[in-house]
């Protein structure tokens, strides 16, 4: 399995987290996935599956059986569960390949985690805007009757006074 590892340097390097499956163990892991994950001892061997957060271990697993028959997968949300038991938005795309005769799968993991965070800002700034918007409607509601009554009050100041003193 020497030659799997040729290009390690490489995906040492890269910014998305990478890990290359045997059957859904790991057999490769690079840096990108250690620090994702918080990791700090080495996963070689360990399951993928460990990693996911519970509810999207099922989807994980269709999608290894997948691999197994073939079939590339499509990018996919999930959660994964990093060492300190905090969970992380990742995106993960899989592809199968064949090394010695075994189906090995290599999974890109990138990490959302600020795309996310971009997301909850632009929301919290849809609905201040709402909320500006309503603010609006009422004071100019509001405004619409006062400026009636003070339209009022001029014009009854602009006629004399009713002599009450007879």
């Amino acid at each position: 399995m020497s030659k799997l590892f040729d290009f390690s340097l490489v995906n040492d390097k890269s910014t998305d987290a990478k890990v290359i499956l045997n059957s859904g163990s790991i057999v490769y892991a690079n840096r990108a996935f250690m620090r994702l994950l918080g990791l700090q001892e080495e996963v070689i061997g360990e399951n993928i599956l460990t990693f996911f957060h519970h509810p999207f271990r099922e989807l994980g697993l269709s999608h290894l059986f997948k691999i197994k028959n073939g079939e590339m997968s499509s990018f996919t949300q999930h959660k994964m569960a990093r060492f300190d038991n905090q969970l992380v938005d990742v995106e993960v795309i899989t592809a199968p390949f064949i090394h010695d005769g075994d189906i090995l799968v290599q999974a890109v993991i990138r990490d959302l985690s600020s795309v996310k965070k971009n997301e909850e800002l632009l929301r919290q700034s849809e609905k201040l805007s709402l909320v500006g918007e309503l603010a609006s409607g009422i004071v100019h509601e509001i405004r619409n009757p006062l400026t009636a009554m003070k339209g009022f009050l001029q014009l009854m100041r602009s006629y004399p006074k009713p002599n009450t003193s007879k």
